[in-house]
């Protein structure tokens, strides 16, 4: 498929699964009631769903890791035989894309279980010099201590976070960036890209949409503006944090580092 393709994200995931899940919105809004617990939950118990959703992300998906490397080309040249960690990796696009740039880069793909069925299918169909160098992790980003014991702590360059610090409770990105942070060698970087409210509050309106949408599957997510994420990255530690536009008018990347040894 082009790069442009956004159909099966269009079809398959906005209008398939979010549009049913908007018509309770008012409620949530007005009233607190939670019409969802969570990706986490509506995952577990529909893996028709959890397929679908991944499905549906991963030529969209493919076209942003791109354009990630474009805006980031310094990824490369800062880390040529990078290791990365990919919370939250659905389809396992970023890492295809990383793993296909990079000739000697890894990666790990982490996610529900239900995720990583479709994440390994999606894989097997990558060149071999492509899938041989990525793998996956069934744990939850939402839950820190799952992590402990299975994800070495200083084992990877890259820790990337996308469309994950929206899809979570809001009380457990601390312990997330807390995790990605133990999980980084000395040096390593975290990327956080996701659907950016600017820090003033005015928009962008698509950015915004996104997120009053995202409401219905995570009724206790924080609101997304660079200073806030920010605030919890240098609370865990990490120094240095850069802001960039990457889809233009809706989300934003912040790279941030792990300071040196």
């Amino acid at each position: 498929k082009s790069r442009q393709y956004w159909g099966d994200y269009l079809t398959m995931q906005v209008d398939g699964q979010f549009y049913n899940r908007l018509a309770d919105i008012d409620n949530t809004i007005k009233h607190g009631t939670e019409a969802s617990h969570g990706y986490e939950s509506w995952f577990d118990s529909d893996p028709d769903a959890a397929k679908n959703y991944t499905m549906a992300q991963h030529n969209g998906s493919l076209a942003t890791a791109y354009a990630l490397h474009k805006r980031l080309p310094e990824l490369a040249t800062e880390f040529p035989s990078m290791r990365m960690l990919d919370v939250g990796g659905g389809s396992a696009a970023f890492s295809i894309v990383t793993s296909r740039m990079i000739q000697d880069a890894t990666a790990v793909v982490l996610d529900l279980p239900n995720v990583i069925e479709t994440t390994k299918s999606i894989i097997s169909e990558e060149e071999e010099s492509v899938r041989r160098r990525l793998s996956t992790l069934a744990l939850s980003a939402s839950d820190p201590g799952s992590w402990e014991n299975v994800v070495e702590d200083e084992s990877f360059d890259v820790v990337l976070l996308s469309y994950v610090s929206g899809s979570i409770p809001s009380d457990a990105l601390a312990g997330l960036y807390s995790n990605a942070f133990r999980a980084l060698k000395p040096g390593g970087k975290a990327i956080i890209h996701d659907f950016f409210i600017n820090n003033d509050g005015r928009g962008p309106p698509n950015a915004a949409l996104w997120a009053l949408a995202h409401i219905s599957v995570n009724p206790t997510g924080m609101g997304l503006i660079p200073k806030r994420v920010i605030n919890i990255l240098s609370e865990q530690g990490f120094i240095a944090p850069r802001v960039h536009e990457l889809i233009p008018g809706m989300t934003n990347v912040i790279v941030a580092k792990k300071k040196n040894a």
